[in-house]
């Protein structure tokens, strides 16, 4: 099977960014940690930075958030995705099962390629479970669109970000919430997160009504380049 192009590159072509621009797009993609206790921790797999990732769930599962954790992500078929032995979750599973308590019970969701796929596939695997809390763990950048897509599926859930800052595959630098826009690589990939939060909210895929208005913000900044 061909690999495909994703719809939003990972690396977007990046407009111009002043401080005001700078403000609303770190408002809009990051969120705060908040770590609570939860009836499920919900996993976005990865296909790079496993190492930040399981540094992350090894310090969640020493708290003892929650006795349940569901790790989701397939294999992704990009162009830019590294091929894995197997699918993201069964790689994360097997990165932490020697700290996973033997109380914990454990969902694998191994099909999904996308942040819609992960929550949408992952809620058919739960069944009959409706949590009313969930920790969620994924890229610090992507917190947001992880809570929207969230929001979207579990709307009577209350959400907890857990959240890492990622190392850029390119440049080597640690892509934070203070840091993003002092290089090329986390500027181009703090737009495309907002690419990806407009598009999938015009489309219906994830909440949107909490950031319509700070997308909208953002777009009349940036209305008269050629970038949108």
């Amino acid at each position: 099977m061909m690999a495909e192009k994703r719809s939003i590159p990972k690396l977007a072509d990046v407009p111009p960014l002043t401080p005001d621009r700078i403000s609303l797009l770190t408002q809009l993609c990051f969120l705060p940690n908040d770590p609570q206790k939860s009836d499920l921790i919900f996993v976005f797999g990865v296909s790079t930075g496993l190492p930040d990732l399981t540094s992350v769930l090894k310090g969640i599962l020493s708290k003892e958030i929650s006795q349940k954790i569901l790790i989701t992500g397939g294999n992704p078929n990009f162009i830019d995705n590294p091929p894995l032995p197997k699918p993201e979750a069964e790689v994360i599973h097997d990165l932490i099962s020697d700290f996973l308590p033997d109380s914990m019970k454990v969902i694998l969701e191994t099909e999904a390629t996308s942040t819609l796929e992960n929550v949408t596939f992952s809620k058919k695997k739960l069944g009959k479970i409706f949590p009313n809390k969930i920790l969620y763990v994924g890229r610090s950048l992507a917190s947001r669109r992880c809570h929207l897509t969230l929001s979207k599926y579990f709307p009577s859930t209350k959400l907890y970000p857990f959240s890492y800052d990622m190392d850029g595959t390119i440049e080597k630098k640690l892509i934070t919430k203070d840091t993003w826009h002092l290089f090329r690589e986390g500027r181009s990939r703090v737009w495309g997160e907002y690419l990806r939060i407009k598009k999938y909210g015009e489309s219906g895929d994830i909440d949107y009504a909490p950031v319509k208005d700070i997308v909208e913000k953002i777009q009349t900044l940036f209305l008269n380049l050629k970038f949108l």
